[in-house]
């Protein structure tokens, strides 16, 4: 029997007509293994071969699977390669392999596996690569009554081979947009989520439980264990952390990012973000302790609120590098949270604005006028008559200029408002309009109509008497808020003297005497006032009492004269927060501050002393001694606690025992513990 009839061309071009039909539907996501065995079926029968089957290259198990078979009946058939064989294999994936007459370089490869090719019948294989990648092989046995393979076989060999490697390729291909698909199927999910989480924005307390909503979910989306959200702060270069997961809250707290670093100036410079495959910046490296990161800004059109940041994937990926995909997603992802972020911002304004309207309306009691756009009175109420002891209808269509006109502040406030276009208030303001030595609180916001323009202002004004003087010994101590928790009248005696128990912070600047080296007076006072500036408001806010000690320390009190349940805790956050604004405050020329805190609680008395209208509000006790001597023996950062404030705080807060201390003025021995992290 000849092995060809007429010229090589017309052969081969008739053999393979039958294959043609098959090669256009090899591409088809449709039971691809079982189009497969149709194709190597046809061509076994094509080119008279009784066994033969495909080889799958298996790089997760470097293994040879066979995938498709006929004639064989070999059940879960493979064979173990090296990353060294199937090196040399790809260098030889343009020849044909013959083991009847193998490549030197594969002697030692089909030696081993002798047996197990015997049991497929592997005669000649033929590689199935495209693209300097090798899926795998067409493996042939022997053709019937043992014929040789001739040009002609070969011939459709390499195009069979090169149609099924092709099918291969596409198939890849395929399964890769399909994943593209599936994940832009979930980001579409994710962000309909989010946008569905700005309705109900108002649900979330603070802005720290929005950033570690977002990152949360940004970690999710792309499957990725740790991260990192940092936040922009105004005038200032550094970031602030906003939220973490999975990372060492030491190494984090303790290493500073700014909007400078190299390998994240890109999200501050309207680019899309960066991915970080094998950086080498060493703050990166200390914070995230990982090979891959990924940065993508946080971002309303050019207004940049901040940047996450993704490093180590979930378990079983961690090695695997991020990609220009997993950039995209992320992309659309923090657009989306930049978008919820900016309604956050917009939703507090509003939220502080109803709350200053409804502290308007609480007042009504006091004395309360409009006026119209030109300045003269529209409307009166009774207690502002008898408040200027006039009739309504006296004070009523006057200007408010007739009516204040011994009273330039109260005028200039005013004016304030109306150019500013926001609310502002002065206390213990003089009102001649009343008398000589009337004092007043006073407060001006604007009138807004319908258009939201400005249609006038409300006035509001009450005398301070009685329980209100003894508001005038917290002035600036104590925030608004709790001056409003004050006593009645009847409770305005006790006011002068309480007992009760307490606790007490005290802070210090740990490097004074090296500042005054190395800074000149005015940098000296200068840094050291913004310092307590800042420290008098971070007090305030977390409703605790300023008292500035000396000029290197402070003190303030949480429960006394005020009281809530929560008083402990609010003290060491009002620690930590302290700890962690100084970073902001240093600037090239040096002079960075350190601090060091001590907390005790305790009972301790509360009262007024000097003169009638000069007096100031002291606290005294064996915790405002224990709290100072902790103080003293804190290191720069430390923050020291005693047995009492750390029992209250043990469940939320990680505590290291030091060794115990003699507080001399007490003369006892005192367990002493710092804190070490939040649980």
């Amino acid at each position: 029997m000849n092995d060809h009839t007429g010229s090589p061309a017309y052969d081969v071009g008739f053999s393979l007509s039958a294959l043609l039909a098959l090669e256009k539907i090899l591409t088809r996501d449709e039971e691809f293994a079982v189009i497969c065995g149709e194709y190597l079926q046809q061509l076994l029968g094509i080119l008279l071969v009784g066994k033969g089957g495909i080889l799958i290259y298996d790089p997760a198990d470097n293994r040879l699977k066979l995938q498709v078979q006929s004639g064989i009946n070999q059940k879960n058939f493979h064979l173990e390669m090296n990353q060294d064989t199937f090196e040399t294999m790809l260098l030889l994936a343009d020849q044909f392999y013959r083991f009847d007459n193998p490549p030197a370089q594969l002697a030692q490869f089909i030696s081993q596996n002798r047996e197990a090719l015997t049991q497929i019948d592997a005669h000649i294989w033929v590689p199935l690569w495209m693209k300097n990648s090798l899926f795998g092989f067409l493996s042939l046995g022997k053709k019937f009554q043992d014929k040789v393979y001739s040009e002609r076989d070969m011939k459709i060999l390499e195009i069979s081979a090169h149609t099924l490697a092709l099918a291969f390729h596409n198939q890849i291909m395929l399964e890769g947009m399909k994943k593209q698909h599936r994940d832009h199927t979930l980001l579409t999910r994710e962000i309909q989520a989010f946008q569905a989480m700005s309705f109900v924005i108002g649900a979330v307390p603070g802005l720290k439980e929005l950033t570690e909503v977002i990152l949360s979910q940004a970690l999710k989306l792309l499957q990725v264990r740790s991260g990192a959200f940092y936040l922009m702060q105004p005038h200032n270069p550094l970031l602030k952390l906003a939220a973490q997961t999975g990372l060492d809250s030491a190494e984090v707290n303790a290493t500073h990012l700014s909007k400078s670093n190299r390998p994240l100036a890109g999200c501050f410079a309207g680019e899309k973000g960066a991915i970080l495959n094998h950086y080498e910046d060493r703050r990166l490296k200390k914070i995230f302790n990982s090979s891959h990161l990924l940065a993508a800004p946080v971002m309303v059109g050019e207004n940049v609120f901040g940047v996450i940041i993704l490093a180590d994937r979930q378990p079983g990926f961690e090695d695997s590098p991020y990609k220009e995909l997993d950039l995209q997603l992320l992309g659309l992802f923090t657009r989306q949270a930049g978008l919820v972020i900016d309604n956050f911002g917009a939703f507090r304004k509003l939220k502080r604005s109803e709350k200053r309207y409804r502290n308007i309306l609480k007042s009504l009691s006091a004395g309360v006028m409009t006026t119209t756009a030109v300045g003269e009175v529209a409307s009166v109420n009774e207690a502002m008559g008898r408040l200027l002891k006039k009739s309504p209808a006296a004070i009523l269509n006057q200007h408010y200029h007739t009516i204040f006109n011994e009273d330039p502040h109260i005028l200039n406030l005013i004016q304030k408002v109306q150019s500013s276009e926001s609310p502002h208030c002065e206390k213990h303001a003089r009102c001649r309009a009343i008398s000589n030595d009337t004092l007043v609180n006073i407060s001006v916001a604007p009138l807004w109509n319908s258009s939201d323009k400005i249609e006038g202002v409300v006035i509001t004004a009450e005398e301070v008497a009685g329980e209100n003087k003894l508001k005038r010994l917290f002035e600036d101590r104590v925030s608004h808020d709790a001056l409003e928790t004050l006593p009645e009248k009847e409770q305005a005696a006790k006011l002068q003297g309480l007992r009760g128990r307490a606790t007490i912070l005290f802070c210090r600047i740990h490097n004074l005497n090296q500042l005054i080296d190395v800074l000149s007076p005015e940098d000296f006072f200068s840094r050291v006032n913004r310092f307590f500036e800042r420290a008098n408001q971070i007090i305030l806010d977390a409703k605790g009492l300023w008292h500035r000690v000396d000029p290197e320390a402070m003190m303030a009190a949480y429960g006394m004269p005020f009281s809530w349940d929560d008083d402990a805790e609010r003290t060491i956050q009002t620690a930590i927060e302290l700890r962690e604004v100084l970073p902001g405050m240093a600037d090239a020329e040096g002079g960075e501050l350190h601090l060091a805190f001590g907390i005790a609680t305790g009972e301790v008395i509360g009262g007024s002393t000097g003169i009638e209208n000069r007096g100031s509000y002291h606290i005294l006790g064996e915790a405002v001694q224990i709290g100072r001597h902790l103080c003293e023996m804190a290191k720069a950062d430390e923050i020291l606690v005693c047995p009492s404030t750390r029992g209250k705080l043990q469940k939320r807060f990680h505590f290291d025992k030091l060794k115990r201390t003699r507080v001399k003025s007490l003369g006892t021995q005192l367990e002493v513990y710092r804190f070490a992290d939040v649980r």
